[in-house]
């Protein structure tokens, strides 16, 4: 079943020839309660699904959800929209799939969940089984027959016995048995219950071999993980087993039924995306940085989405992912981008919409000057065509977005 994210399905609806039933229903006010994300909204007998995008597992029924900017459903929105997410995940690095399919390939209602467990079989495959599962050294002390480290004299003095043999050592051992092996273990166990491609199933079946039965057993906690200095090399495999994990833990399962949530907020993928692109246009005298933070008050700081720093001066952009009605923004928005301008020594704030319809980016807009406050700040809307006229994802949308800032 593919929805759109703002969507509403009821209890009786039928969607890809999948009917949304009232134990599905059931099922999402219980995962509702257990997702640290706010993914849907449920009222009655029907369920609206927030800006997140991604994949809901309830039983046999998968919910995919797709990017919507349009009230307006077409049929061709499905393929379009599901190879604009594929897309956009891969821009930011987050997929690693080498083409997109075509626009009129009919996909297969869990496609978009066989990328994303394709995705951490390969990062397993090539950066962890390739150089071997993360281990780290502890120490032991141990009775042993050969020499090995460091003898314990003053330990084996006190045990002294003709009849044994064996001397009181301390060693060095390497140990398999990781938190890291344990999740990456845990996360391969947690696909047989997918709704996936049984070659994806085999294949996941077939990277278990590698790990020894130390590995094999759950991590003890799901929160507050640190990656050791030695494993950073495997962050993206390790942050994929998470969601995968995390997806489908124990808590997330009720009786019989498997239940699966993999799921990204679209804020947060729009504003990745639009970083990454201008980063590609970034040169010695003009820097792009993501989410730097200033102190603002007690313990709270001043984060904007991106800081590009010129020679001409300061810029803020502030990314949203809604359509913009009569190029008139939230007053909350305008606050926003009005305090990152003192805060930041900007001369230029932007708030960056995708763009939808007819309508076009506005010019710089200088605010009032207040009573004590830094002037001679403009703000701008600036709305981003993201899209090619056959409907794909545009390659050169920083360029474009540079060429309308100005620099």
């Amino acid at each position: 079943m593919r929805v759109f994210e703002h969507q509403k399905i009821r209890v009786g609806e039928t969607i890809d020839g999948n009917e949304f039933t009232d134990t599905h229903l059931k099922l999402m006010i219980e995962l509702s309660s257990r997702l640290r994300m706010k993914v849907f909204h449920i009222s009655g007998n029907s369920v609206k699904f927030n800006s997140v995008v991604g994949v809901l597992q309830l039983g046999r029924l998968c919910i995919e959800i797709l990017p919507k900017l349009d009230k307006e459903i077409l049929s061709d929105d499905v393929s379009k929209w599901q190879n604009i997410l594929l897309d956009m995940l891969i821009q930011c690095g987050w997929l690693r799939v080498e083409k997109i399919p075509g626009a009129r390939l009919k996909m297969k209602s869990n496609r978009l969940l066989d990328y994303f467990i394709q995705e951490f079989l390969q990062e397993l495959q090539d950066n962890v089984l390739s150089g071997g599962l993360p281990s780290q050294y502890e120490r032991l002390e141990s009775k042993r027959l050969s020499l090995k480290g460091k003898l314990l004299l003053t330990k084996q003095l006190r045990e002294k016995s003709p009849a044994d043999p064996k001397l009181w050592m301390s060693f060095d051992h390497l140990n398999k048995s990781h938190w890291t092996n344990h999740l990456l273990w845990s996360a391969l166990i947690s696909i047989e219950t997918l709704d996936v491609k049984q070659a994806i199933k085999k294949k996941a079946k077939l990277l278990r071999n590698y790990f020894p039965k130390e590995c094999q057993k759950e991590p003890k906690q799901i929160t507050n993980w640190s990656i050791p200095t030695q494993f950073r090399h495997l962050e993206k495999a390790i942050h994929l087993a998470k969601l995968i994990y995390q997806g489908s833990a124990p808590g997330l399962k009720f009786g019989q039924t498997n239940t699966f949530a993999l799921v990204f907020d679209m804020n947060q993928l729009f504003e990745a995306f639009i970083t990454k692109q201008i980063r590609k246009q970034q040169n010695e005298t003009t820097q792009v940085y993501s989410q730097i933070s200033t102190p603002f008050w007690q313990e709270r700081h001043l984060r904007p989405d991106i800081f590009v720093n010129t020679p001409s001066g300061n810029i803020v952009i502030d990314t949203k992912w809604k359509v913009l009605k009569n190029q008139n923004p939230e007053m909350e928005d305008l606050r926003q981008i009005y305090l990152y301008a003192q805060y930041f020594n900007a001369e230029k704030v932007i708030l960056l919409y995708p763009k939808s319809g007819p309508q076009q980016s506005t010019g710089l807009i200088p605010f009032r000057n207040a009573p004590l406050s830094k002037a001679g700040i403009a703000s701008q809307i600036l709305l981003a065509d993201l899209f090619t006229p056959m409907g794909s994802l545009k390659r050169n949308i920083g360029e474009e977005i540079i060429g309308e800032i100005g620099l």
